[in-house]
Order: C-alpha cells, then structure tokens, then sequence
C-alpha cells in the first residue's frame, strides 16, 4: 500500500473524529486538501505528518483508557493489552507464561494474536477502540 492510500484511509477512519474544535479545523483542512490532491510529493508530506498526530493521539487514548467510568470485561481489555503491546513493542518477543499464570498466558495470547500488525497499525486500532470503549463505557 502505497503511503498516501494509507494516510487515506488512516485518515478517514481514525484522524477524522478527532479534529471537531475550530483550532484544530485549519490543520484539518491542510491536511485534507493534501489528500485530495494526491499528486506528486504529497505522500512525503502525508507520511511526515502522520506520525505526529498518531503518536499523539495514541498516547492520549493510552491515558484515556484509564479513566472509563466502568472497568470492561477481560476479553476487552485483553483486546486493549495485545493492541498496546504491538504499538509499542511490536511482535511478542518473550516466551508464553506457564501453565499456572492464567493472567500472564492471557496477556501473551492477546498479543500473539496482533503478530504481525506494523505499529501504526495496531496505534491506529487502539485509538479507535479506546474511542469505541469510551462511548460504551463511559468517559
């Protein structure tokens, strides 16, 4: 996939939402107006700015998630883990707990699951379940 059809659609599935204050319309705008070009040169532009509001938006999410008025079930946050392992370290590069640490095999097997999702991926995807499980858990 080449970096502008990915700054596409990361942009229309996660940056979207997110730019709702009148501050932050102008950078919206420049940003979609980049977009809709597509030409020659944008996708170094794109793929430049990307990063930045990821990384931001990652690490708020990472804070937000703390803070849900109610505490979502283990397969969600297990969800939650496997998602924030793969942003930040990548792969699983331990071995799986034993047998007797239910908690710990839980924990592996939700990030085992993300093997193979590059970083922005998974940071894209953890935003917008954080997103998903503040409108149904509260915030």
């Amino acid at each position: 996939m080449k970096c502008v059809d990915a700054a596409i659609l990361w942009w229309k599935n996660i940056c979207s939402p997110f730019f709702q204050s009148t501050s932050q319309h102008r950078e919206r705008s420049l940003l979609q107006d980049e977009l809709d070009k597509q030409g020659a040169g944008t996708a170094a532009a794109v793929c430049q700015f990307q990063p930045a509001v990821m990384n931001e938006s990652f690490e708020q999410a990472v804070e937000d998630v703390k803070s849900l008025k109610q505490r979502p079930g283990y397969g969600v946050l297990g969800d939650v883990y496997g998602l924030y392992k793969q942003a930040t370290v990548g792969d699983v590069n331990i071995a799986r707990p034993g047998m007797f640490d239910l908690a710990g095999r839980g924990k592996w097997d939700a990030w085992e699951r993300r093997k193979g999702m590059s970083k922005e991926e998974a940071k894209a995807a953890y935003v917008k379940l954080v997103e998903e499980l503040k409108k149904e858990y509260g915030f």
